[in-house]
This record gives structure tokens, C-alpha cells and sequence, in this order.
């Protein structure tokens, strides 16, 4: 099974710094293995962490909060309380410094509050620094998030491959790296793909312009390094005609031959698809004949659960070397195909 892609959580939550608060606090609060190695990182910038606190904050929180209020203190980014008298406060800068006496004040308000345990520690990029004048005088370290990222990326190698764990991780990792790009060097790998990436983007460029070009009351629908697509309605149906570049996507069946794929797809709208819809595209995709009459290195078949419920597809290696035009009429053939072969055993269902 593919997990969820979940390799852009900027896409999720956006890039504020309000938003990367909250990725790290749900971070910290539900995994315990994290939160061990954040506590191994902090021991290496304290002289030392409060006993219990330490012990404390290998359980689950009893609260997380993000811009949580300190009264005059201030409102700090993240709090992670552990039991009634041990908790975590982070200071999050994802663009400016702080403010004169902020970490000062937010100490204070740890002191006052009679927690017997506490740490305090200021998050950010690399290249924010804390003023020494600014920093509290105990309990105090700095994080950046190059270090998340290196303790998340060492995460990994605790999870299983193909687990939702090591999924978020590799997001999350990825996420706290935006922050950091100007301190990460150019990879030998990296520069190599720039040139691969040029011709994709070349190649895709030239699918929309198929799809663009195909006839339809529609406008077509391009999704960067994911699928490029138009719209029908025939027969009754909610049909899709395009091509499909990667699996992460709302449709996560494996790829032909694990490569780009022309598609035409049934979509599923609930109550349109009703029972008798989906029989009718079942015994499409059963069928011998039909399927003979689009090719023999063309794929029919119905995917209970997905959104894309039938689908006829054919690798793109099959049109290497093709115009525009014969690209674009193979797919104008499926759409007719699909919808003329579902309407005349809809007709004979009929009598």
C-alpha cells in the first residue's frame, strides 16, 4: 500500500511562522522517541536538565498549546506541559530576532508559576542568533531548525520504510529544511538533476498543451509533477482525459510499468455513481471483447474505494515519437470508447 505524500507540509499548513509552531508542537506531543532525542540534543546545550523534567518528558504531555498567553509576560509560541509541575516553553522566530528582555520575561513566568521542572529554549534558523545579553540565565539553550531536521532525518532509521511514521518524518524533516536552505550545500546529485528536471518540465508543458487542445466544455486541469487533465460529461457519466505522472495523488494505483501513464477515468460523485453505474463499469472491465477493441497495451479496470472509479490507461512510452494530434485522438477514442460501450449496456439493462 502507498502511504499519503505528505512530502510538502507547507502545502498543508503554509510557511508562517505561526504554522511551523504548530507543526512542531504536534511533532513533540505525539511522538515520544522525538521527544527522547530532543532531550539528548538539549542535555548537550545545558549543564544540566531538571530530574524530572527529564524522566517527564519521555511521557505523553498532559497539554500543548500554541501561542499560549503569559499574562504580562508576553504569549509564548509553544508550551508542553508534563504532568502539574514540569514543562517545555519554545520560543519560535522563523524571520525576526526577539525582542528586548522576551526570553527574560518568559522565564520569569516559568519561575513564578511554580513548576518544579522547566526548560526554555529558543527555536530558529541558523542564522538567527541570540544576543548573550538576551538569553536567561538558567534553564535556557537554543535550538535551530537544522537541528530538528538532523534529528528527524536520525529518526528515521527507527521506523519501518514504508510506515505512516517514516512518512511524516521525511516531511518533517523536509519541512524544517526550508528554513534552511542557505546553510545546505549543493549536492553532485542535485546539480545533475537540474537538467532532468528541465526536460520534465518540457514534457509536461507539452501534455497540456494536448489537453488543451482536446474539445470540451471544460477547462483543462494541470497539477505540477502530478497529473494533467480535462473534463467530460457523456452519458451520464464524469469522465477525465489526460495524463497521470506520479501516484501521489487522490488515485494511488501503481503506475503501468511504473511509468507516466495517458488516462481516461470515471470519477466518482456519490449519488451519480449509484449501484447500477458501478456493475455496469465492472462488467466493462471483465470484458474480453471490449477490452481486445482498445489495444492489446491498454489497462481497463474498476477500483473499488478510489475516487477515480474506472479507468482505461496506456503507458506514454506508446506514443514516443507522436504527434500532438494522434495523442490527443487516442484519447478523444477512450472517452468516446468508455462512455459509448457504458451506454449501450445501459440500454440493453433497460430493455
Amino acid at each position: 500500500m502507498e502511504i499519503l505524500d505528505i512530502t510538502a507540509l507547507k502545502n498543508i499548513w503554509g510557511s508562517s511562522e505561526v504554522a511551523y509552531s504548530r507543526v512542531v508542537a504536534q511533532t513533540l506531543a505525539l511522538s515520544s522517541t522525538f521527544r527522547k532525542s530532543l532531550v539528548t540534543e538539549l542535555r548537550s546545550k545545558l549543564t544540566e536538565i531538571p530530574g524530572e523534567l527529564s524522566s517527564a518528558i519521555e511521557r505523553s504531555p498532559i497539554d500543548a498549546s500554541t501561542e499560549h498567553i503569559l499574562g504580562e509576560n508576553g504569549r509564548i509560541d509553544i508550551v508542553l506541559r508534563f504532568g502539574k509541575t514540569s514543562a517545555l516553553g519554545i520560543e519560535n522566530k522563523t524571520i525576526s530576532q526577539v525582542r528586548p528582555n522576551q526570553l527574560k520575561d518568559y522565564a520569569d513566568w516559568f519561575k513564578k508559576h511554580e513548576f518544579d521542572s522547566w526548560i526554555l529554549f529558543f527555536l530558529g534558523p541558523s542564522r538567527l542568533v541570540i544576543p548573550e545579553a538576551e538569553k536567561p540565565r538558567e534553564n535556557f539553550a537554543s535550538l535551530t531548525y537544522l537541528d530538528l531536521q538532523q534529528l528527524a532525518t536520525r529518526h528515521l532509521s527507527t521506523a519501518e520504510k514504508e510506515s505512516f511514521e517514516a512518512a511524516y518524518f521525511r516531511a518533517f524533516a523536509e519541512y524544517c529544511g526550508e528554513l534552511e536552505m542557505e546553510h545546505l550545500p549543493l549536492t553532485r546529485q542535485e546539480l545533475d538533476s537540474l537538467s532532468v528536471l528541465a526536460q520534465g518540465l518540457l514534457a509536461e508543458s507539452k501534455l497540456l498543451a494536448v489537453v488543451d487542445s482536446l474539445e470540451s466544455e471544460f477547462n483543462s486541469e494541470p497539477r505540477s509533477g502530478k497529473h494533467v487533465l480535462k473534463c467530460f460529461k457523456r452519458n451520464g457519466l464524469t469522465m477525465y482525459a489526460g495524463f497521470r505522472l506520479g501516484t501521489k495523488w487522490y488515485f494511488g494505483a501503481p503506475l503501468l510499468n511504473g511509468r507516466p501513464e495517458a488516462l481516461v477515468y470515471v470519477k466518482n460523485e456519490g449519488s451519480q455513481l449509484n449501484q447500477a453505474h458501478n456493475r455496469i463499469l465492472k462488467e466493462m472491465a471483465k470484458s474480453d471483447d471490449w477490452n481486445r477493441s482498445l489495444g492489446d497495451d491498454v489497462n481497463a479496470a474498476f477500483y473499488a474505494g478510489e475516487l477515480a472509479r474506472f479507468a482505461v490507461r496506456r503507458n506514454l512510452d506508446a506514443f514516443e515519437g507522436k504527434s500532438h494530434e494522434e495523442i490527443g485522438s487516442w484519447l478523444i477514442q477512450a472517452v468516446d470508447s468508455v462512455s459509448g460501450e457504458f451506454a449501450a449496456r445501459r440500454r440493453h439493462d433497460n430493455g
